[in-house]
């Protein structure tokens, strides 16, 4: 049996997918070199300036504000404490992560109810076609309470 989410981590999510609409589009695709190139200048600080503050090497800032390294997390936490800021990732759905699922779990639904009709097809004995979406419904409705894993993800 799949776990179930708890009221506040629906509440969670619901709070992510919300806090991430309502920020800007232009932040959308700012790097996280960027931001802190964007925030240490607006602060009118340089680059030592700002490896003093962090302990983070003036030349791997100035590769990080560039995009020319990749870096740790750590790195980047370090350098936004320094800009007195806390690092956040908010995650911006590209469509309705509720939606998505209720899709999974109606193509799922679809998928077992065919095979298990496919099997009364060899005794000619198959539904009406409003049984069969009924069913389909119903198979719908128990994934999208108790469904694992397996049954929404994993496609034949």
């Amino acid at each position: 049996m799949g776990k179930i989410l708890k009221i506040t981590d629906r509440q969670n999510i619901a709070a992510l997918s919300q806090a991430a609409k309502k920020a800007p589009a232009w932040i959308h695709g700012l790097q996280p070199g960027e931001l802190v190139r964007l925030v240490r200048q607006h602060l009118r600080m340089t680059q030592t300036q700002l490896a003093r503050r962090s302990g983070v090497p003036q030349a791997k800032i100035a590769r990080i504000e560039s995009q020319k390294t990749d870096f740790r997390w750590s790195t980047l936490v370090r350098l936004l404490k320094a800009l007195r800021a806390d690092a956040v990732i908010l995650a911006r759905p590209e469509v309705s992560w509720d939606d998505w699922l209720k899709e999974l779990a109606s193509r799922a639904a679809e998928r077992q109810v065919n095979r298990v009709l496919g099997t009364s097809a060899l005794e000619e004995q198959q539904p009406p076609e409003s049984t069969r979406q009924a069913m389909i419904l119903e198979e719908k409705d128990r994934l999208m309470r108790e469904g694992s894993s397996s049954e929404l993800w994993d496609e034949p």
